[in-house]
C-alpha cells in the first residue's frame, strides 16, 4: 500500500505537469458533474460528447504509454489487487458471507459433500453440442462508429467458431446466501448455473471495412479484413438463474444472460484491397480495443436470443437427473454456523433464554 501511494503521488505530479492532460481531466470532471436533463442525456449531442471525451482520453493515455511513472503505477496496482484477492482474511470473509461456488456437488444422507457426476455428465452432454452448433455460424449486424477523430465501419460479419474443446468448457454453480445473524440460519438463497467457455478460437473472415482518420495526417481507406482470435482467444460466459422446488426435487432455469470477452485479437488486412499497406495497419492497432468492444457488444446482443433455448435444454437435463441443486443451502448454513460471529450470537441467545 505504501508503494501504491508513492506511485500514485508521482503519477499525479506527472499529470499536473501535462497541461493538455490537466485540461482534459478538468473538462471530464465538468461534464460529469454538470446538471443534465433526462432529455439531454438521451440526445445525440450527449452521446457524441461522451464519445469524443472517451477517444480523446484514450489518445492522451496512448501518448503516455511509455511514461515510467504510469507503468510503475499500473504494475503496483496489479500487485496490490493480487494481494487483496489472495489475502487470507478476505477469503474468510467471502466464505462467511455465503458466496459459494460448487463444481456441481451435493450433500448425501450422511452430510458428506460429493461430486455429482450424473448431473455433470448430463449437463455436459447438453452444453457441448449446443455450443458447437450455436457458434458455428453467427451473422452479426454492421458495426460502425463515428466521432470527431475517425469514421469506421465493418460489414458482412460472420462469426465462425472452431476448436471448441471439452476441456475448455467449465460448468459450476454459484450461490448467494442472505444469512440471519439473529437466527443463525440462511434466510434466502439465489442459485446460478454458470457455463464458461475459455480459449474460444474464432475468426471474422473477409469483412468489408472503411476507415477514415480525420486529424492530421488525414487518411482514408477501404477493403477487406479478417479478425482472428488466437492464443487465449475469447471467453464466453452464460449465467442462468435457477429456481428450485425442494418438495419435487426439481430445478428449473428461469432466465439467463451472456457475456463475451475478446482476450487476443489479430487484424489481418487483405493488402490487395487497400492503398495504405503500412500506415493503415499501424493506425488501426491503436483502434483495436474499440473494435473489440463493438464486436463483443454485437455478439452478446445476437446470442441473447438463443439463451432461452439453451436454458430450456438445461432445464430438461436437470429434470432427467431429478436432483435439486441444494448444495449451496447446506454449505451456506454449515459455513455460517462454524464462524466466530455465529458462535457469539449463539452464546448470547442461550444466555437470554
Amino acid at each position: 500500500m505504501d508503494k501504491f501511494k508513492i506511485d500514485l503521488r508521482n503519477l499525479i505530479a506527472k499529470f499536473e505537469d501535462n497541461a493538455e492532460l490537466k485540461n482534459y481531466f478538468t473538462e471530464v470532471r465538468e461534464f460529469i458533474l454538470s446538471t443534465k436533463s433526462e432529455e439531454y442525456v438521451h440526445s445525440e449531442e450527449f452521446k457524441q460528447k461522451a464519445k469524443e471525451l472517451f477517444y480523446r482520453g484514450r489518445d492522451l493515455m496512448h501518448q503516455l504509454k511509455d511514461e515510467p511513472a504510469l507503468n510503475s503505477f499500473l504494475n503496483t496496482t496489479d500487485e496490490l489487487l493480487d494481494n487483496i484477492k489472495n489475502d487470507e482474511f478476505v477469503k474468510i470473509l467471502r466464505h462467511q458471507a455465503g458466496i459459494l461456488t460448487s463444481d456441481l456437488s451435493y450433500v448425501d444422507m450422511e452430510g458428506n459433500t460429493r461430486i455429482d457426476t450424473d448431473m455433470l455428465s448430463k449437463l455436459q452432454s447438453v452444453v457441448g453440442p449446443v455450443l458447437a452448433e450455436t457458434l458455428k455460424y453467427i451473422p452479426l449486424p454492421r458495426i460502425e462508429t463515428s466521432d470527431s477523430y475517425r469514421d469506421f465501419w465493418l460489414d458482412n460479419i460472420i462469426l465462425c467458431g472452431y476448436d471448441i474443446l471439452p476441456e475448455n468448457i467449465r460448468i459450476h454453480t454459484e450461490t448467494d446466501s442472505e444469512l440471519s445473524l439473529r437466527e443463525g440460519e440462511t434466510k434466502s438463497m439465489n442459485i446460478r448455473l454458470v457455463i464458461v467457455l475459455d480459449k474460444l478460437r474464432t475468426e471474422l473472415k473477409d469483412m468489408s471495412f472503411y476507415y477514415k482518420k480525420k486529424s492530421f495526417p488525414e487518411v482514408s481507406d477501404k477493403g477487406r479484413v479478417t479478425l482472428r482470435f488466437g492464443g487465449e482467444g475469447a471467453n464466453l460466459r452464460f449465467t442462468f438463474n435457477v429456481v428450485q422446488d425442494e418438495l419435487s426435487r426439481t430445478s428449473k432455469i428461469t432466465e439467463g444472460c451472456v457475456n463475451f470477452q475478446i482476450v487476443n485479437m489479430d487484424i489481418d488486412f487483405d493488402y490487395s484491397t487497400i492503398t495504405h499497406t503500412t500506415l493503415l495497419p499501424f493506425m488501426t492497432s491503436w483502434y483495436k480495443q474499440q473494435i473489440a468492444y463493438e464486436i463483443e457488444t454485437a455478439v452478446e446482443k445476437n446470442l441473447t436470443s438463443i439463451v432461452q433455448d439453451i436454458g430450456q435444454r438445461l432445464s430438461e437435463a436437470l429434470t432427467e437427473v431429478n436432483r435439486p441443486l441444494q448444495t449451496g443451502i447446506e454449505m451456506a448454513r454449515k459455513a455460517f454456523k462454524s464462524t466466530d460471529i455465529a458462535q457469539i450470537y449463539e452464546k448470547r441467545r442461550e444466555k437470554l433464554e
